[in-house]
C-alpha cells in the first residue's frame, strides 16, 4: 500500500470537494428555506435530490466508465461537479435550484465518487478496506470544515455569492482528476512475495524469489483481468444481476444510503426543534467527523489486518447502527445530543466504507464500474421515496424525525 499512498491522497482532496455540499446539506437546507422563504418541506428538496443523485451516481458513471474507461469518466464528472454549483448561482427559484443543485451537481459528485472507489479497488487489493477509508478522509474534513466555511461565506456575501466562490473553488478538482492515474495493481501484489539469499558454496549467492500463489482465486483474478478483453456493458450487467451476494450487498447499501442521507439532511433541524440555538447545531456536522474517520479508517483495517472477516463486520456494524439511531430521538439535552451523534456517524461512516470494498470482492474489477450502474437503476425509486419523505414530512419535525430513525 505505501507504493500508492499518494494515490490515495489524491482521491481524498477529490473526495473532500465532491463531498462538500451534500456534508453541509443540514445548513444549506436551512439557508434555502430562509432565503426562499418556504417552508421545511419544499427547502429539502435540492438538498434530497442531491443526495438522491449522488447515491445513483453510478447509473452513468458506470457505463462511461466502461466505454470511456475510468480516466475519462472521473475528469467528466469533476467538471459537471464545479458547473452545476455555479449554475445554482442564477437559480431563481427551489425548483432551479433542485435541477442545478440537486440533479447536475449531485450527478457530477455522484461520478466522482464512484470512480474513486473504482480506482482504488484497482489499485488495492490487501488493504483495500483501509485505502477506502483513507480516501473517505475527505468526507469527513468536509464535514469538519465546510459547514463552517459555507456558514461564513453566506454570512458575509449571501447565498448566491457563497455559491460563486464554492464553485470556483470546486474547479481546482479538474486538475487533480489529471493527477490522478487509474492504472490497475501489479499482478504482485496480490501475492506474498518472499526474498532468499542462498549459498552456493562457490562464495557466490543465487537470489530467488518465491511467490505464495495460496491466495484465493478471487484476488489473483482481480489483479490480473486488467490484461484480459473487458466484457461489455449488457453481458457485465447480466453477470451481475446473477450474483445472490449483490442484492445482499444491495439491501445493506440502501439502508445506510437513507440512515446518512436523512441522518445529514436533517440533523440541525432536528437539534434546533429541540431548542439548540442555530449556532450550536451547525457545528455538529463538523463534530461528527472525528468518530466518522473512526468508522471509515479503523474499523475497515480491522477487516484488512485478518481480525474479523469483512462480511462479520458489515454484519454487527448494521447492528450497532441501529441501535445508535433508535437512540437519537431520546436525547433530551445537547451533550447526549451530540454523543449519540458521534456513534451514528461512526457506524455509518464504516458501512457506507465497506460498501465498495465488498463489492469489489466479491463482483470483481472488470464488472465492478458496471455494477454500481446496476445497484443506481434498482434502487433509484427506493432514493426517490426517500426524497419524497423528507420532503413532505418535514413540516411536523420532531414527530417525523422520530419516526424516520426508528424506521431507520
Amino acid at each position: 500500500m505505501r507504493l500508492h499512498w499518494h494515490v490515495t491522497l489524491l482521491a481524498a482532496l477529490m473526495d473532500f470537494g465532491q463531498a462538500a455540499m451534500f456534508r453541509s446539506s443540514g445548513f444549506v437546507y436551512v439557508v434555502l428555506m430562509e432565503h426562499f422563504n418556504v417552508d421545511h418541506g419544499t427547502a429539502s428538496w435540492p438538498v434530497s435530490v442531491l443526495g438522491t443523485v449522488v447515491d445513483a451516481g453510478g447509473i452513468l458513471a458506470g457505463p462511461f466508465c466502461q466505454w470511456f474507461g475510468p480516466g475519462v469518466t472521473l475528469k467528466a464528472g469533476a467538471v459537471v461537479t464545479a458547473v452545476g454549483v455555479i449554475a445554482s448561482v442564477f437559480a431563481p427559484s427551489i425548483a432551479w435550484m433542485t435541477v442545478t443543485l440537486g440533479v447536475l451537481h449531485g450527478a457530477g459528485a455522484g461520478t466522482v465518487s464512484t470512480m474513486l472507489q473504482v480506482v482504488l479497488s484497482m489499485r488495492f487489493v490487501k488493504y483495500r478496506g483501509t485505502a477506502h477509508g483513507i480516501m473517505f478522509m475527505g468526507t469527513i474534513l468536509s464535514s469538519l470544515i465546510m459547514p463552517q466555511v459555507l456558514f461564513w461565506l453566506e454570512h458575509a456575501y449571501g447565498l448566491q455569492g457563497c455559491l460563486l466562490v464554492f464553485g470556483a473553488l470546486l474547479l481546482n478538482l479538474i486538475p487533480l482528476s489529471f493527477l490522478l492515474r487509474t492504472k490497475p495493481a501489479e499482478p504482485s501484489s496480490s501475492v506474498n512475495s518472499i526474498d532468499k539469499c542462498i549459498g552456493n558454496g562457490n562464495g557466490q549467492h543465487l537470489d530467488i524469489h518465491i511467490e505464495d500463489f495460496g491466495n484465493t482465486k478471487r484476488e489473483s483474478s482481480i489483479a490480473s483481468s486488467s490484461s484480459s478483453k473487458k466484457p461489455g456493458v449488457f453481458e457485465s450487467a447480466r453477470t451481475i444481476l446473477k450474483l445472490p451476494m449483490f442484492y445482499a450487498i444491495l439491501v445493506t447499501w440502501t439502508v445506510m444510503c437513507y440512515n446518512e442521507d436523512i441522518f445529514l439532511t436533517t440533523i440541525v433541524d432536528f437539534a434546533v426543534d429541540k431548542g439548540v440555538e442555530r449556532h450550536w447545531a451547525v457545528p455538529l456536522l463538523s463534530y461528527l467527523s472525528v468518530t466518522d474517520a473512526v468508522g471509515r479508517i479503523g474499523l475497515p483495517l480491522l477487516a484488512d489486518k485478518k481480525f474479523i472477516r469483512r462480511s462479520t463486520l458489515v454484519l454487527c456494524n448494521a447492528a450497532c447502527t441501529a441501535i445508535s439511531v433508535l437512540l437519537l430521538p431520546h436525547a433530551q439535552s445537547y451533550g447526549p445530543l451530540v454523543a449519540v451523534t458521534l456513534f451514528v456517524a461512526c457506524f455509518n461512516g464504516c458501512g457506507m466504507t465497506m460498501h465498495g470494498v465488498l463489492m469489489a470482492d466479491y463482483i470483481g474489477i472488470d464488472d465492478l464500474p458496471v455494477s454500481y450502474g446496476v445497484a443506481g437503476i434498482l434502487v433509484i425509486p427506493l432514493l426517490l421515496v426517500k426524497s419524497l419523505l423528507i420532503g413532505t414530512e418535514l413540516e411536523h419535525a420532531e414527530t417525523v424525525f422520530r419516526e424516520n430513525y426508528r424506521f431507520s
